[in-house]
């Protein structure tokens, strides 16, 4: 994969399907996961601007599209709060078991 300016103020990051080395020019083909056909104009060597280094997050990409969605930020922020809301829920029956619990024993421990 490499990333590279194919105009003036647009970069692209595209999978290399092939190096075409002609005397001390290279240059190469690309093709973007998503498209059926290569790009048809090969890369030059200069107007690369990064390259992969082999590390990847896969599916990330697939996350971050729906982190950025109206249904999924709205899911992002609701089902965290739903989940606080049950956590504090929870909490809360059990202190107040507790308390009674403890009232309960204090009450049978009082003398007659």
């Amino acid at each position: 994969m490499i990333t590279f300016q194919e105009q003036e103020d647009k970069v692209v990051t595209h999978r290399i399907i092939e190096v075409i080395k002609n005397g001390e020019n290279t240059m190469y083909q690309t093709k973007g996961d998503y498209n059926e056909d290569a790009d048809t104009q090969p890369v030059l060597a200069p107007n690369v601007i990064g390259t992969y280094t082999g590390f990847t997050i896969p599916y990330l990409g697939y996350f971050i599209d729906f982190a950025q969605s109206s249904k999924g930020t709205a899911i992002l922020l609701i089902v965290p709060g739903v989940l606080l809301l049950l956590y504090s829920a929870i909490t809360i029956v059990g202190a107040l078991r507790e308390l009674d619990k403890t009232s309960k024993n204090q009450e049978t421990e009082k003398p007659a």
